[in-house]
């Protein structure tokens, strides 16, 4: 009886840390603008994002004040599986390009988009902490002039 509630405990911890994990993307992340660089200056005054899963695709909430001072919003969705689709969702990065998301595991994630035009590309990766506190986005942008800029971008887990 003792080894069957010990076997017990021990799965259940382990499901709900698999859960844990499965989901690290999940939650409120707010801009840590001090730690944020753009090559071309374009880093926003703030940025908060609130991500969630559903059926496994990624739901992205955004909203900010871009370095002018103005309202930015933006809700992105993308399925980590490797199929090239248009961008879903509305804002300035969801429109005419064909998205591409992966993840190599559940801290480590990569989209690339590619304009339909053929002129102008995006790769973007999210790195998140072991201890899932703190977010890297790392975006390098090709315009349709083929200017390239390069952005990091570091939230803070609320």
């Amino acid at each position: 009886m003792i080894k069957r509630i010990g076997f017990t405990v021990v799965a259940v911890l382990a499901l709900s840390m698999a859960a844990q994990a499965a989901d690290m993307q999940s939650g409120t992340w707010v801009m840590n603008v001090a730690k944020s660089t753009s090559s071309d200056g374009n880093v926003p005054r703030s940025s908060t994002q609130v991500v969630s899963m559903d059926g496994g695709w990624l739901i992205n909430k955004n909203h900010g004040v871009d370095k002018d001072g103005n309202a930015t919003s933006a809700n992105l969705i993308s399925k980590p599986d490797g199929v090239a689709r248009p961008g879903i969702g509305y804002g300035p990065a969801a429109f005419g390009m064909l998205v591409t998301s992966t993840h190599s595991d559940d801290f480590h994630w990569k989209w690339v988009g590619i304009a339909i035009t053929g002129k102008g590309r995006m790769t973007q990766t999210s790195v998140i902490s072991p201890d899932g506190k703190v977010k890297t986005y790392t975006t390098t942008t090709v315009d349709k002039d083929g200017k390239t800029s390069n952005r990091v971008r570091v939230f803070d887990k609320q």
